[in-house]
């Protein structure tokens, strides 16, 4: 952490919150290539939302969407971790990864559905922010000890705060959140917007990480709230996307996209940054669910000809939101006896939607590992 007297020295030649450049102007935002990216993006995210009516089940594709958002937006915080270790540890398997790193990930995908249901009922403003960072940070994460779901007290700063000291931006004075989070709201829930509500995204997704209100998780919050305000302004009919997919791809370039909107009131860039981010991962994300879905409706083509089983068809959906399951776990969930289950698995393993050691006598593991792989 660095002293009072190092910050004060640091400020002197270091760029600040500058408070005058949010909103943007319209003079000279919008050249030609911002214009087209505007209706490739429109259109890609529109392509997406289509194709997400015509297929039967949606909900089926919701989680494995989420569940990457999450991993690759606390992978931009130098998390470690993978989608088999999520998996697996949440069928309390071993895992590769630290439990720190793999409870992140787990916490962000459930800040997310924590901000999706609030999104019913708030708007999107103070409380829900503060909602969504206190589940974020809840139990043993790095940076639960900050004020979690509370805004900073103190002033903090984007870089490295240790020796060797590398201080790129300071976001404003803890005095100063509540009014410029009370603008920010404002802006967010504007009844008329200005701009093309994709460009209303990025300046806004820019202002929540340049005001930095939190001592820590400012940056999945800030992107977190790219498919909240997305869903709210109905531009996305679910939330199928993850642009931190293309932000950690491209972090270099997103980091300083961002610092240049602060430093050199360079919005152009940035924004083009952030329409390339949703075109691409509109895209990735209808290839994706396109697959998910031809696996499923395969599947369930196979269990329609070859069981007999009243329970056969919602063990599939539970086998394609939970692809690691034991027995026990079934039998709860389908309130079957625990011999009923292994049955039941073991059809499904021999149709080819799930694996399991042979081997094994007890505790057997079955995965459905096609759908691993797809993720």
């Amino acid at each position: 952490m660095l002293t009072e007297d190092q910050i004060k020295i640091l400020k002197k030649t270091t760029p600040s919150y500058d408070k005058n450049i949010f909103p943007p102007t319209t003079n000279k935002l919008f050249d030609d290539e911002l214009v087209g990216l505007i209706g490739q993006a429109n259109r890609a995210i529109g392509n997406l939302n289509s194709y997400a009516r015509i297929i039967p089940n949606p909900d089926l594709l919701i989680w494995p969407l989420l569940l990457n958002e999450a991993l690759a937006s606390s992978k931009i915080e130098g998390t470690q971790a993978s989608i088999k270790d999520i998996l697996n540890k949440e069928a309390n398997l071993k895992t590769k990864a630290e439990d720190i790193d793999i409870q992140e990930v787990i916490n962000h995908r459930e800040a997310t559905k924590l901000g999706l249901k609030l999104l019913d009922t708030l708007p999107i403003a103070n409380r829900l922010i503060k909602l969504t960072h206190k589940r974020l940070m809840d139990g043993i994460v790095r940076g639960s000890e900050k004020r979690s779901g509370e805004y900073r007290q103190g002033q903090n700063a984007i870089g490295r705060e240790i020796e060797p000291i590398d201080i790129r931006y300071f976001p404003p004075d803890p005095l100063e959140l509540d009014n410029l989070m009370h603008r920010l709201e404002i802006y967010i829930n504007a009844e008329t917007i200005k701009y093309d509500k994709l460009v209303s995204c990025a300046i806004m997704h820019y202002e929540f990480e340049a005001i930095h209100p939190f001592a820590d998780g400012n940056g999945r919050i800030g992107r977190l709230l790219i498919t909240l305000y997305l869903l709210k302004e109905g531009v996305l009919k679910y939330p199928l996307i993850y642009p931190s997919g293309y932000f950690l791809h491209f972090k270099e370039e997103y980091d300083l996209r961002l610092l240049e909107v602060s430093t050199k009131n360079e919005w152009s860039e940035w924004i083009k940054f952030f329409l390339k981010a949703l075109i691409e991962q509109a895209n990735k994300s209808e290839i994706l669910i396109n697959k998910i879905d031809r696996l499923y409706q395969e599947s369930k083509e196979k269990v329609r000809l070859n069981s007999q089983s009243q329970h056969s068809q919602k063990l599939l959906e539970i086998v394609f939101t939970t692809p690691i399951v034991k027995a026990v776990d079934i039998s709860k969930k389908l309130k079957t006896k625990h011999r009923t289950s292994i049955m039941l698995l073991r059809k499904l393993a021999e149709l080819e939607i799930l694996k399991y050691d042979t081997n094994k006598k007890k505790n057997i593991i079955f995965k459905n590992q096609k759908l691993i792989e797809l993720l």
